[in-house]
């Protein structure tokens, strides 16, 4: 039974010293410098614009997502949503999905593109002009709350509703 609560005690003596010597070695190591603030910051994520029409009946019925960006000076608008909302069901379509203009020369602005609709004749499938019109709308500007928006199309019928943009799209800066 001693040798037994000799072995015990030189067991936890030794790993009493192990933990001591561990701790004495880690506390003599310089610790590393710590990370520069420049990149330690993730990417920032695209300025998005999200927009919701309302149907008749007062609730959501079509919700878009685009990623904006700029292509030169031309501000670009890069959907990556299109949510579809019935009663309760919620239909999410995938990519691809069409390109999309800006035309800022018309008060309200105008998000304009061409969706494919299924239909019931021989081709199965017509073309169709789509359009969201943005009130007093600048990309570049801060937009604060809601943005009036109607989306003019002959599938998703003429919508009124809102558009919400996460934060301004930058200026491009030009060298001469």
């Amino acid at each position: 039974m001693a040798s037994r609560r000799t072995l015990i005690v030189g067991l936890a003596i030794a790993g009493a010293v192990t933990a001591v010597l561990a701790t004495a070695y880690w506390a003599t190591q310089e610790s590393p410098p710590p990370p520069d603030p420049e990149h330690v910051a993730a990417p920032a994520a695209p300025p998005q614009l999200q927009c919701v029409f309302i149907g008749y009946t007062g609730a959501p019925r079509v919700a878009f997502l685009f990623d904006m960006s700029r292509d030169g000076n031309e501000p670009r608008f890069e959907q990556t949503s299109l949510t579809e909302i019935s009663g309760t069901g919620r239909t999410t379509k995938k990519p691809p999905f069409p390109k999309w203009r800006l035309d800022t020369g018309v008060e309200p602005a105008r998000l304009e593109s061409e969706i494919t609709v299924i239909d019931n004749t021989a081709a199965g499938k017509h073309i169709e002009q789509i359009a969201i019109e943005l009130y007093k709308y600048s990309p570049e500007g801060s937009n604060p709350g809601f943005i009036e928006a109607g989306l003019k199309n002959i599938h998703y019928q003429n919508l009124s509703g809102s558009c919400q943009q996460s934060r301004s799209l930058p200026l491009t800066v030009s060298s001469n």
